[in-house]
């Protein structure tokens, strides 16, 4: 196990989409949008670089070694999903199988769809009849409440 694997462990746990690991600095995680700082000590150049160097391919390593500075952005694997079913290499059942968050990736599946000119869904089959009596909406209350008119109860 990759020593970097404790601090995505903890990323998950804390479900933080971000985690930022810089020389000299404790690591932090960003957490409801706000960066946290990780109970473990600042980060030695040697200690991150062992660690990054662990897991990145080649092409970011050799970026860091003449930057100084480099961006290990992970992409998830939803689209990895979607692109193959644009291209007709995979069918939607397995895209929707595979891919880690289900509503992001049948989103991006009903636009290849849009595109293709294909019926995404039941949504697209329906329609407003005229004058059918389509519930109205109640006038707000003039009296004071949460939200413009909301009360709570």
């Amino acid at each position: 196990m990759a020593k970097i694997d404790a601090f995505f462990n903890l990323m998950m746990q804390q479900k933080a989409p971000d985690l930022q690991l810089a020389s000299g600095n404790n690591p932090m995680l960003r957490i409801s949008g706000e960066l946290r700082r990780v109970d473990y000590p600042p980060l030695q150049s040697d200690e991150l670089k062992e660690m990054l160097y662990e897991i990145a391919p080649d092409v970011k390593i050799k970026v860091y070694e003449e930057t100084g500075d480099v961006d290990f952005g992970w992409r998830n694997f939803d689209p990895a999903c979607i692109e193959p079913f644009e291209k007709q290499q995979m069918s939607e059942e397995s895209a929707l199988a595979h891919c880690s968050k289900r509503g992001n990736c049948s989103r991006g599946l009903d636009n290849v769809k849009k595109k293709r000119g294909e019926v995404s869904g039941p949504v697209e089959r329906l329609s407003v009849q005229d004058g059918q009596g389509a519930p109205r909406r109640k006038p707000r209350s003039s009296s004071p409440g949460v939200g413009g008119g909301l009360k709570l109860k």
